[in-house]
C-alpha cells in the first residue's frame, strides 16, 4: 500500500511477481493494474497479458466500458438483417520522430447469428514481418449468459500467407480463432502493431470508410504524429448515407505532438443490391496523406526499382529466342508480354501487401512466379532488352479508391506495365495471363494510373474498350426433320472481356468437364440431344479469339399443341436486374459490350409459318436492343443485337430504367408458330 501511494512502481512490480510465485494470480494481476506510468509499465502490461491467458476471467473483471458496451448492445431485432453488430471499433495510431510507430486496435462484435459467427469468429491481423509485429493484448468470448472465455495460445497462429511462395514468406497473418461462439455471444480482443519504419521512411497514408456491411455502433480513430508532419486530409462523401456525420477531426497541439481525432456514432449497415457500386463508392468517409506531392511518390519509387530492371545472360536469352522471328516491334512485344503472361505464375499478392520493392528481374526469371510488381518489372526488363521503350505503371485496380490529381497519397493495389510501340502507349498486365497483348482487364480500364518514365512521372488514364470489343457472337443452324427431330450446328466467338473468360475456363478445366459443360448447354437447348462433335480453338494462340463449335441433335424440340408446333423462345430480356420497385444504390455500370445471336432453320416444306413474332427495336442511353425475324422459303431467320453502352443507372433514373427493360421484355416473350399441314 506504501508503495502504490508513493508509486514506486518498482517495488509493485516486483510484488506482483512474488503473488505469481505463490500460483496469487488475479491478485498479481490488480497489483500490475496499479503500475500508471514509468519503465515498469510496459512490463506491467505484458505480465497481465500473459496470466489472463491462464486465470479464470469473470464478466466483471472486464473493463467498466466493455461490460457497459455489451450490457446496451443491440439485439437482432433492431437490425434484422445483419449478422453481426460492431459495437466498439477503436484505433490509435502513433508516429514516433524516428518514424517508428505503434497501432492499437480494439473491438467488441456481438454475434446475431451463424452468417456473423461466420464472418468474424476468425481474427486475421496481416503485418509485413520484415518490419512489423503483431501482439495479441487480450481476447475473450462472452457468452450468452456472460460467462468470459479467454483466448489461449493454442487459440493463436502466426502463419505465411503465400506458404508455397518463400519470395513472400514476409507477408505474414496472425489468426484468433475465438473459442466457443455462438449467437448471443461477444467477441472482444486487443492487438497492438509496432513498425521500425514508415512508408518512404517519413509517410502515413490511410482510407477510412465508415459505413460497412454490418451496423458499427461506435467508431473511434485517433491519430498521433510529430509536430513537423503535415497531413492532408480529405472528406469523401458518396450521398447515399442519409444521416448527417461529422468527418471533420478534433484537432489539437500537445507539446511536440499533434493529435487527430475521430468519433463517428451510430451507422447503419449496407443493405447489398444487385450490381451495386463498389464499397468505395457507396461509403463516407476521409483520406489522410502526408505526401506533398506525386513527384515526391515518384521519387520515393523510382530509387526502389534503380537496380531492379539488369537483364541476365538467361534473360538475354529468353528474348532473343522469342523475337528472332518477328519482323516489327509490336510483334516483338507481343510475344514477350504472352511469354511472360502465360510463363510466369502469377503470385495474386496486392500492391505493398509483401513490401514495396520489387525483386529484380533475374529472380523473377529464374523462380517463374511472382506478384504483380515483379511480373510488371520482368516484362519491362524484357521490353527494354528487346530495344522497346516500357516503363512500369502503379495503379488502383476497380473497386479500390480512385486516384485524385490534386491528392497525392498511395492508392495503388496493383502494378502494371506500359510500352511505347509505333509512337503509341499501350498498357500491359502481364498478371491476366488469359489476356492478349493490347487488352486489359476489366478492373484495369479506365482509371487513372501512375507511369513511371525515365526522368518524369506522368497521371494518366487507362483506355476504356468499346462495347465492339467486348463481345458475343452465337451463330446456330438447325434443321428440323419429317419425323421432328433436328440436327445442329452451333459456333460461339468470344472477344475483349468475354474472351479472357473463356480462355481460362478452357485453359483451367479437365477436357472431360469442357465436353460435359457442352452436353449440359445442348440439353438446355433440346431435350435429349446428342453432342456429335465438337472443336475448341487453340488458347494458346492469343492473336485470335476463343471460338466453340459443335455439332449436336436432338428430340422434342418443338412445342406440340394438336397441328401447330411452337419454337423456344429465342433471346429475350431478362427482368431480374428490375425486380425491386425501388433502389437504394445505382446500377453499377459495367463495361461496354454487345452480343449477337444469329439463328437459321430449316423447316419442311409441308409445313406454314402462322405467327411470326414483330421486329422489336429500342435505344435509350444505357443500352440499345433490336431483334427482327424474316422467313423465305422454307427457312427462317432470327438475329438479335444488344448493346450494353456502360452507362450507370442513377437511382433517380431508375423507375425509368426499369419501366423500359420491363416493357421489352413483355415485347420479346413471344414464340413462332408453325402450322404442319
Amino acid at each position: 500500500k506504501q508503495a502504490e501511494e508513493r508509486k514506486d512502481y518498482e517495488v509493485l512490480y516486483y510484488f506482483g511477481r512474488v503473488q505469481e510465485n505463490k500460483n496469487l494470480f488475479e491478485d498479481a494481476i490488480k497489483t500490475y493494474s496499479k503500475i500508471a506510468g514509468g519503465k515498469f509499465h510496459k512490463k506491467a502490461e505484458k505480465r497481465i497479458s500473459d496470466l489472463r491467458k491462464n486465470v479464470p476471467v469473470k464478466f466483471g473483471d472486464l473493463s467498466a466500458e466493455i461490460r457497459r458496451i455489451i450490457s446496451k448492445a443491440p439485439s437482432q431485432d433492431d437490425y434484422p438483417q445483419a449478422g453481426a453488430a460492431v459495437l466498439l471499433e477503436r484505433e490509435k495510431y502513433r508516429v514516433f520522430p524516428d518514424s517508428t510507430s505503434v497501432s492499437e486496435i480494439e473491438r467488441v462484435v456481438k454475434i446475431f447469428n451463424d452468417r456473423g459467427k461466420r464472418k468474424f469468429a476468425e481474427v486475421h491481423l496481416s503485418y509485413d514481418s520484415t518490419y512489423e509485429t503483431v501482439e495479441v493484448l487480450e481476447a475473450y468470448t462472452i457468452k450468452k449468459d456472460k460467462t468470459v472465455v479467454p483466448v489461449s495460445e493454442q487459440h493463436i497462429r502466426d502463419v505465411s500467407k503465400y506458404l508455397n511462395f518463400p519470395l513472400y514468406s514476409n507477408a505474414r497473418v496472425k489468426i484468433i480463432s475465438m473459442p466457443e461462439v455462438s449467437p448471443g455471444s461477444v467477441i472482444f480482443y486487443r492487438a497492438r502493431y509496432k513498425a521500425n519504419k514508415l512508408i518512404a521512411g517519413s509517410h502515413v497514408v490511410f482510407h477510412y470508410g465508415i459505413q460497412g456491411f454490418e451496423p458499427y455502433i461506435r467508431q473511434e480513430f485517433k491519430l498521433i504524429l510529430p509536430k513537423n508532419f503535415s497531413p492532408n486530409i480529405r472528406i469523401f462523401r458518396n450521398g447515399f448515407l442519409k444521416k448527417k456525420v461529422n468527418l471533420k477531426p478534433h484537432f489539437r497541439l500537445l507539446g511536440d505532438r499533434k493529435i487527430y481525432e475521430w468519433k463517428i456514432p451510430e451507422i447503419p449497415e449496407i443493405i447489398p443490391e444487385d450490381r451495386q457500386p463498389p464499397w468505395c463508392e457507396i461509403t463516407d468517409g476521409f483520406r489522410l496523406s502526408t505526401f506533398s506531392s506525386w513527384k515526391e511518390i515518384y521519387d520515393w519509387w523510382e530509387k526502389l526499382l534503380k537496380d531492379r530492371f539488369v537483364a541476365t545472360p538467361e534473360i538475354k536469352a529468353q528474348v532473343k529466342r522469342l523475337t528472332s522471328s518477328a519482323k516489327t516491334d509490336e510483334e516483338k512485344a507481343r510475344k514477350i508480354h504472352n511469354w511472360v503472361a502465360s510463363q510466369i505464375r502469377y503470385v495474386a499478392v496486392e500492391y505493398g501487401e509483401a513490401g514495396y520493392r520489387p525483386h529484380k528481374a533475374g529472380e523473377i526469371f529464374a523462380n517463374k512466379y511472382g506478384d504483380c510488381k515483379d511480373q510488371a518489372i520482368l516484362l519491362v526488363t524484357m521490353l527494354r532488352n528487346a530495344g522497346i521503350a516500357s516503363w512500369p505503371v502503379l495503379i488502383g485496380t476497380r473497386g479500390v479508391f480512385k486516384l485524385l490529381d490534386d491528392f497525392p497519397e498511395l492508392v495503388f493495389n496493383h502494378a502494371i506495365a506500359c510500352a511505347k510501340i509505333n509512337g503509341k502507349l499501350i498498357f500491359l498486365d502481364p498478371t491476366a495471363e488469359t489476356t492478349p497483348f493490347g487488352d486489359l482487364p476489366r478492373g484495369d480500364q479506365n482509371r487513372k494510373v501512375l507511369v513511371f518514365f525515365d526522368d518524369e512521372y506522368k497521371i494518366l488514364k487507362t483506355p476504356l474498350f468499346g462495347s465492339e470489343h467486348n463481345a458475343v457472337e452465337k451463330d446456330m443452324k438447325i434443321k428440323i426433320k419429317k419425323d421432328e427431330e433436328i440436327s445442329a450446328n452451333r459456333i460461339v466467338k468470344t472477344f475483349g472481356i468475354y474472351d479472357q473468360g473463356q480462355r481460362y475456363w478452357l485453359k483451367y478445366t479437365k477436357p472431360v468437364k469442357i465436353k460435359e459443360q457442352l452436353e449440359k448447354k445442348i440439353n438446355s437447348i433440346t431435350p435429349q440431344a446428342k453432342l456429335e462433335k465438337y472443336e475448341l480453338t487453340d488458347i494458346s494462340d492469343m492473336t485470335v479469339p476463343c471460338v466453340i463449335k459443335m455439332k449436336f441433335t436432338g428430340k422434342d424440340y418443338l412445342k406440340k399443341a394438336g397441328n401447330f408446333r411452337l419454337l423456344p423462345q429465342w433471346g429475350g430480356v431478362s427482368v431480374s436486374l428490375v425486380s425491386k420497385e425501388k433502389r437504394i444504390y445505382p446500377i453499377d455500370s459495367t463495361f461496354p459490350s454487345c452480343q449477337t445471336y444469329k439463328y437459321e432453320v430449316q423447316f419442311p416444306r409441308s409445313w406454314q409459318v402462322k405467327f411470326l413474332p414483330p421486329a422489336v427495336k429500342e435505344k435509350n442511353k444505357w443500352f440499345s436492343y433490336e431483334r427482327k425475324f424474316s422467313v423465305k422459303g422454307n427457312e427462317l431467320f432470327y438475329e438479335e443485337n444488344s448493346v450494353n453502352n456502360g452507362v450507370a443507372v442513377k437511382v433517380k433514373d431508375y423507375p425509368e430504367y426499369r419501366r423500359i427493360v420491363l416493357s421489352l421484355n413483355q415485347k420479346t416473350r413471344n414464340q413462332i408458330v408453325f402450322k404442319i399441314k
